[in-house]
C-alpha cells in the first residue's frame, strides 16, 4: 500500500537538480550504513554502489558516518539519522523510499542476520525469504533512476548512461501487492540460450547471478510451498501400514491414500503440530520441500494421480459424473472427497495451532471448492490456473468460472495462483521437439486483474521448461518481466511496461523487434490457427498450423531488420542473443519438422483388424494367431531400419481385443526384469478413442509383470490393467500374448466399426528398439497414434 508519494521534482539522469548523486561524472554523494547493519542493509548498499558506478562511472563511497562535507547522503537500512528522523514501525515487507533535500533514506523492515556480506560471493547474500525489505527500497530507487533488469546476466541490465544523476524530492511506504512471490527455481543455461531437444550442452549460469536475478526481481516475502504433499507416507508407512492407503488396485503399491480413514487423517494432524512445534523437519513429514523450510503454511495435496482409494466409504463421495469443468483438465470431480479430507485435517490443527493455516491446491479433479462441505477458515487455497493458455477459450473460461467460484464461496479466504507458464515448453520437453514460441504479454495485465479482482495475494510461477533441470529465460522474457513487476505493484500498467521494455531493451532496434513479437504472439494467441480440440502444441502444430512458411518468412524480414539497426552495443549482442537462442530455434525447429515431414507421412500407418471367433474369449492363447493381422514395424522412433527380429499382431472377436507381441533370436536369460517395469526390457501399448489425450498405456515385462497408467495432460493415473496378460518363452524367443475387454481398453469403450488409435514400443531399458509409429520425438507422442480399424463381423 502506498502511504504517501510525492514528487516535488520530476527526475531527469543527466541534468542537474535537487538531491544530486554524480554530478559532471564525480560522485556527489555518499551511501551510509550502520555500523552493525543487516545483511540486507550491506547487500542494498553495495548493489546501489554498483548500478550507480555502471549508470555514471563514479563509484559512491559507502561508510559508516557521512563526512561533514558530504554534499547527498543516502541511508541504507536503518541509521543513526533514521532513528532521529523516527523512520521505523515497519509491517512485514513494508519499505521506504524518502528524498528529502539532501537526505535520501531506503529502508524497510529486516530481520536480525548481521553476517558479512562479500559481494562476489552469493552465500552470504540474503536470503529473499527472510526480512528484507531494505534490498527492496533501493531496487524501487534504482528504478526511479530508469535502471531496469530484464535478463540474469549484465547484458539485462538496461540504464541511460549519464554523467549527471540528481533526484527531487519525493516518499514512498508500500508493501507489494502480492505478499508471496515464488516459482520453480531451475538452472538456466550459462548461455540464456537452451533447447528442448536434449544436446550435450549443459553448463549452467553461475550461482551468483541467479542469486541477484532473484533479489533484483523481488521473489520471497511470506513462504508457503503449496504442492504434492504427502509422498512421505510411502517411506515412512509402506507396507507395514497397508491400510492407509487407496484401496481397489490389487497388490500394486497404490497411488494415493485412503482419505476417509481416520488414522490417515490423525496421522496428518500430528505431522502438521509437529511442524508447527519444530520436532521434525520439514522433509520429514512434507514432499517438494527443503528441509530447512519454514511457514505457518502446512500443505496437504495428494499425490499427482487420480488413483484415490475405492473403499466403500471414500466411494460415497465419488460423483457420478463432473459438475463444474467437464470435459477440462480442471474440474470438481473429487472436490467434495478431498477437500473433506483437508478440512477434517484444518479443524483439528486450529484447536491447537491457532494463527497456522493448511495449504490445499485448488488442482485437477479438485479445481473447484466442494459443495457438501464448508471449509474451516484456517486453510490458504492455491488455484493451478494455465495462465498462457489464451488460445482456448474453454480453458480460459474454465480458469475464470474457478477463479469466481472460489471467490463467491469463500470471499475471505487467503488465495494464491499457481501460474502454468509452462506449456507449451513441457510438452515439447517431453517429446523432445522444438515448439513455436508461446509469447503472450499482450494478455498478462488482463489476467492479472483477473486475480487481484478475486483477492490474490500470493503467486507461483511455474516457467517454460528446458532439458536437465532448467528453464528458459528467453521464452518468457517479455510476459515474465511483466507478470513479476505486477506482483510487485498491480497499480502498474502492462502495456506502459510492454513498451519501456522493447524501447529500452532494444533501443535503435526496438521498431522491428516490438513487431516480430506482436506477429509471434497473434499467432500463438490465436485459436483459429490451431486444430479443433488441440491444446498442446505438437511438432505438427508448431510447424505446420503455426510456424507456416509464409509467417515465418514473415518473422525473418523483422528478426533481418533489428539486426541492421543494432549495431552499437548493448543492443547489438541483445539482438544477437534473441536470434540465436530465439529465432534459431525456430529455424532449427521448422528445418527438422519439415525434414521428418516426408518421413512421418509414410510411416503413420492404418490396419484393418479382422474379427476371428475365439473358442474362449480373453485367453489370448486360444485366438487362432495365423488369423490376425500383422503390423509393419521399425526399428526405432526415428524410423530406423529394424536390428531384432519382432513381430506384433492384431485381432479382436468383436468383444475382445488381443495382441501379440513376439521377439525371437533372443536370449530370455539376457532381458532385464529385475527393476520397474519402465526400467526393463518390455512392451510398452498405448491406446487411446482419438489420436491426443487422454489416453492409456499399459507395459508387460519378461517375468511377466504389468503397470499401466491414465495420461492426461500433466496427471498421470495408475491403470490396474482389467485384461488378460501371458508371458511365455522359450530357448531363443520370448512372446506376450494380450487380451482386453473393447469396453475397457479405453474410455467409454470402443465397438466394431470403429477405430482405436494405438501404438506400442519395444522398449530396452527405456531405450526404443522397434515401435510400429515412429514418434520422431520420445514415447508419449499421442498425436502420432496410428490406427486399427476393428472390423465388423461378417
Amino acid at each position: 500500500m502506498v502511504k504517501k508519494m510525492m514528487f516535488a521534482l520530476a527526475l531527469l539522469p543527466g541534468m542537474i537538480f535537487g538531491a544530486e548523486l554524480v554530478k559532471d561524472g564525480k560522485p556527489e554523494a555518499v551511501i551510509v550504513v550502520d555500523e552493525n547493519a543487516s545483511k540486507p542493509a550491506q547487500f542494498g548498499a553495495l548493489e546501489l554502489q554498483y548500478h550507480i558506478q555502471k549508470m555514471t562511472g563514479a563509484t559512491l563511497p559507502i561508510v559508516t558516518k557521512a563526512p561533514a562535507d558530504a554534499k547527498t547522503k543516502i541511508h541504507v537500512g536503518e541509521t543513526e539519522a533514521s532513528r532521529k528522523a523516527g523512520i521505523k514501525d515497519f509491517r512485514f515487507q513494508e519499505y521506504l523510499v524518502r528524498v528529502k533535500g539532501n537526505d535520501i533514506f531506503l529502508l524497510g523492515c529486516d530481520g536480525p542476520e548481521k553476517g558479512k556480506v562479500d559481494y562476489h560471493k552469493s552465500t552470504t547474500f540474503p536470503n529473499f525469504w527472510e526480512k528484507i525489505a531494505t534490498t527492496y527500497a533501493v531496487y524501487d530507487f534504482l528504478e526511479l533512476l530508469g535502471l531496469r533488469w530484464y535478463l540474469p546476466t549484465e547484458l539485462g541490465i538496461a540504464y541511460a548512461p549519464a554523467k549527471n544523476l540528481s533526484i527531487g524530492d519525493m516518499e514512498i511506504r508500500r508493501t507489494p501487492s502480492l505478499e508471496m512471490r515464488d516459482m520453480f527455481y531451475m538452472g538456466i543455461p550459462a548461455s540464456l540460450c537452451g533447447d528442448t531437444v536434449q544436446t550435450a550442452d549443459r553448463e549452467r549460469l553461475n550461482s551468483r547471478d541467479l542469486m541477484l536475478w532473484y533479489l533484483r526481481r523481488r521473489h520471497g516475502g511470506k513462504r508457503a510451498i503449496i504442492n504434492h504433499s504427502m509422498y512421505t507416507f510411502y517411506n515412512r508407512f509402506w507396507p507395514a501400514r497397508k491400510d492407509w492407503f487407496a484401496k481397489g488396485y490389487g497388490n500394486d503399491k497404490p497411488m494415493q491414500l485412503c482419505y476417509t480413514n481416520p488414522e490417515v487423517i490423525a496421522r496428518v494432524v500430528q505431522d502438521a503440530r509437529d511442524y508447527f512445534d519444530g520436532k521434525v523437519k520439514a522433509n520429514q513429514v512434507l514432499s517438494n520441500v527443503p528441509a530447512d523450510y519454514q511457514s505457518d503454511v502446512f500443505a496437504v495435496v495428494p499425490m499427482d494421480n487420480r488413483s484415490f482409494c475405492k473403499c466403500p466409504e471414500c466411494s460415497k463421495f465419488t460423483p457420478k459424473k463432473i459438475m463444474r469443468g467437464e470435459g477440462c483438465f480442471s474440474n470438481d470431480f473429487s472436490s467434495n472427497y478431498f477437500f473433506r479430507f483437508v478440512n477434517a485435517v484444518a479443524k483439528e490443527v486450529k484447536k491447537t495451532h491457532p494463527g497456522k493455516f493448511i495449504g490445499a491446491a485448488a488442482y485437477a479433479g479438485f479445481a473447484y471448492p466442494p459443495t457438501e462441505v464448508q471449509l474451516e477458515d484456517n486453510i490458504v487455497v492455491m488455484m493451478c490456473l494455465h495462465s498462457r493458455m489464451v488460445y482456448s477459450k474453454k480453458v480460459v473460461g474454465n480458469d475464470d468460472r474457478i477463479l469466481a467460484a472460489w471467490d463467491k464461496a469463500y470471499p475471505k479466504m487467503k488465495k494464491y495462483v499457481w501460474m502454468y507458464y509452462c506449456f507449451p515448453s513441457l510438452s515439447a520437453t517431453q517429446q523432445q521437439t522444438r515448439y513455436f514460441p508461446g509469447f503472450f504479454a499482450g494478455h498478462v495485465g488482463d489476467y492479472f486483474k483477473k486475480y487481484m479482482d478475486v483477492h490474490v495475494t500470493g503467486m507461483f510461477w511455474e516457467p517454460s521448461y528446458l532439458p536437465f533441470s532448467q528453464h528458459s529465460v528467453l521464452f518468457d522474457q517479455v510476459e515474465g518481466h511483466i507478470n513479476w513487476k505486477l506482483a510487485w505493484d498491480k497499480s502498474l500498467d502492462a502495456k506502459q511496461l510492454f513498451d519501456e521494455f522493447f524501447a529500452k531493451y532494444y533501443g535503435p532496434a526496438e521498431k522491428p523487434m516490438k513487431e516480430f513479437y506482436r506477429f509471434a504472439e497473434s499467432i500463438y494467441t490465436d485459436g483459429a490457427n490451431y486444430p479443433k480440440g488441440v491444446l498442446h502444441q505438437t511438432d505438427e502444430i508448431a510447424w505446420k498450423y503455426l510456424g507456416t512458411d509464409a509467417r515465418m518468412k514473415k518473422l525473418g524480414e523483422f528478426m533481418e531488420q533489428a539486426k541492421k539497426l543494432a549495431t552499437a552495443e548493448p543492443f547489438k549482442s541483445r539482438v544477437e542473443l534473441f536470434d540465436k537462442g530465439v529465432w534459431q530455434y525456430m529455424v532449427k525447429g521448422k528445418k527438422r519438422a519439415d525434414e521428418l515431414e516426408t518421413l512421418k507421412s509414410p510411416s503413420m500407418q492404418q490396419c484393418a483388424v479382422p474379427c476371428v471367433e475365439n473358442p474362449e474369449p480373453g485367453d489370448p492363447d486360444r485366438l487362432d494367431w495365423n488369423k490376425a493381422a500383422q503390423l509393419n514395424l521399425y526399428g526405432g522412433l526415428r524410423a530406423e531400419p529394424m536390428k531384432r527380429q519382432l513381430q506384433v499382431k492384431v485381432a479382436h472377436d468383436g468383444t475382445w481385443v488381443y495382441f501379440q507381441y513376439l521377439e525371437s533370436k533372443v536370449d530370455p536369460a539376457s532381458l532385464a526384469s529385475n527393476n520397474i517395469v519402465w526400467l526393463n526390457d518390455e512392451w510398452e501399448s498405448f491406446f487411446a478413442r482419438q489420436r491426443g489425450m487422454p489416453y492409456k498405456q499399459v507395459a508387460v515385462d519378461p517375468a511377466g509383470k504389468i503397470v499401466g497408467a491414465n495420461r492426461d495432460g500433466t496427471v498421470t493415473d495408475s491403470w490396474d490393467f482389467p485384461g488378460n496378460v501371458k508371458v511365455s518363452s522359450g530357448k531363443d524367443f520370448w512372446r506376450v500374448r494380450i487380451a482386453v475387454r473393447m469396453s475397457d481398453i479405453v474410455a467409454g469403450g470402443i465397438k466394431p466399426g470403429e477405430t482405436l488409435y494405438y501404438n506400442v514400443i519395444r522398449s530396452v531399458k527405456t531405450q526404443a528398439a522397434g515401435c510400429w509409429i515412429p514418434t520422431f520425438a520420445g514415447y508419449h507422442a499421442p498425436d502420432r497414434f496410428g490406427e486399427l480399424y476393428l472390423v465388423p463381423k461378417r
